[in-house]
C-alpha cells in the first residue's frame, strides 16, 4: 500500500509540474501631450509634474516620454518673472491609455500667497490649510 501511495504522488507531480510558468503580463506604455493656457493664450514653457515627480521645465505643449498605462496625477506651473505670484494649475487625474497619446491641458491661474487672518470668533485661520482646495474668501465690515 505505501508503494502504490508513493507512486501516485510521483506521477501527480510529475503530470502537474510539466507545464513551466506563465510568461508575465506584458507592460503596456502610453503618452501625453500637455497644453497650459493662461487666459486663451497658450503659455510658452511649464514646470511639469507627474504624480509628484517633477519633470522639469519643458516647452508648450510637451510630449511626455512613454508612461506606464493607467491614472496619473499631472500638474503645470509658470513662474511670472514680474510678479511675486506664480501660475499653477489644480492636479488633474488622467488616464494614460495604451499605446495612444492622451490630450490633457490646464488653465494657469494665480496663487494667492500665503496669509493668517482671524475668524469671527477671533480664532487664526491661515489659508496654508487649505492647499488644493477652491478658497473663496469674503472680506467685509460692519459699524
Amino acid at each position: 500500500m505505501k508503494t502504490v501511495f508513493s507512486l501516485y504522488i510521483s506521477m501527480l507531480v510529475f503530470f502537474s509540474c510539466h507545464k513551466g510558468p506563465s510568461d508575465p503580463p506584458e507592460v503596456q506604455f502610453g503618452s501625453l501631450k500637455i497644453s497650459a493656457y493662461h487666459d486663451t493664450v497658450l503659455v510658452d514653457s511649464m514646470a511639469v509634474t507627474i504624480d509628484d515627480m517633477d519633470i522639469g521645465v519643458q516647452p508648450n505643449p510637451y510630449l511626455s516620454d512613454p508612461i506606464l498605462a493607467g491614472r496619473h496625477l499631472v500638474s503645470v506651473a509658470k513662474k511670472d518673472p514680474q510678479s511675486p505670484i506664480d501660475f499653477t494649475s489644480i492636479p488633474q487625474k488622467v488616464t494614460v491609455i495604451y499605446n495612444e497619446i492622451t490630450n490633457v491641458s490646464f488653465a494657469l491661474t494665480k496663487i494667492a500667497p500665503g496669509f493668517t487672518l482671524n475668524n469671527l470668533n477671533d480664532h487664526p485661520i491661515s489659508l496654508e490649510n487649505y492647499i488644493d482646495r477652491v478658497v473663496l474668501l469674503v472680506f467685509f465690515t460692519h459699524t
